[in-house]
């Protein structure tokens, strides 16, 4: 029987010699323990620091207690003590550092994209990167509204300024012609009445001309007629 000769393992994907981290100097975390009874199992001041580091580490609250060996409910509870303030500065310290990690983590990703490795039988044959477009909008939109916010979605593009003072001068253009447009319109109408007024006028002198014709044919045959 041929001994079956095993696949080697994947090696890790390459990756651009570019750092996508750039290195962030962490902020001194350093602060006064919450004074406690003394219990091995409790939230020692080394426990206390270790936790810190690790909530700065993770960004996590849960996954830092966890290190340390204690419960996220302990650490909210340590939290809220009367004498706990320095430990509370250094958490929320702590969260922020986290935070600008994660924050350059995301920058990072939007930029340089998520190394796709290709392997073909078992071997590291190529890798290609891939762009979250739906991170870069979302960086873009709330890190620069000014011109990538929400309200923007429902305004018309302007362009740039030549554009715009193309757009002015046609602008000017429509209203020039539409007060042309306008008066001519305008100075027909007058036309048309005028002349309606006119023919007007005429009927009605004819008519009253013929009006008065008859009327003296009949007076005038009356006056005769008489004794």
């Amino acid at each position: 029987m041929t001994p079956r000769t095993p696949t080697p393992a994947r090696p890790a994907p390459a990756t651009s010699r570019r750092r996508l981290l750039p290195d962030i100097d962490r902020p001194d975390l350093s602060f006064e323990p919450v004074v406690l009874r003394a219990r091995h199992d409790g939230w020692t001041p080394q426990r206390q620091n270790d936790f810190i580091q690790a909530l700065a580490a993770s960004g996590c609250v849960s996954d830092a207690a966890k290190s340390v060996g204690m419960s996220a409910t302990t650490a909210y509870e340590l939290r809220q003590r009367f004498d706990a303030q320095p430990f509370r500065l250094a958490w929320d310290a702590a969260l922020d550092y986290a935070i600008r990690r994660l924050s350059d983590v995301a920058y990072s990703r939007a930029i340089y994209g998520d190394v796709i490795p290709h392997y073909y039988k078992g071997e590291l044959v190529g890798e290609h990167r891939r762009y979250d477009s739906a991170l870069t909008r979302f960086l873009l939109r709330y890190r620069d509204p000014l011109h990538y916010g929400r309200d923007l979605d429902k305004k018309e593009y302007c362009g740039t300024d030549e554009f715009m003072a193309v757009r002015l001068a046609s602008a000017l253009l429509d209203v020039e012609i539409g007060e042309g447009r306008i008066e001519r319109i305008n100075r027909q109408q007058r036309e048309y009445k005028e002349v309606a007024d006119a023919e007007k006028a005429a009927e009605a002198r004819e008519l009253s001309e013929e009006l008065g014709e008859d009327f003296s044919e009949d007076f005038g045959e009356g006056e005769g007629d008489a004794p």
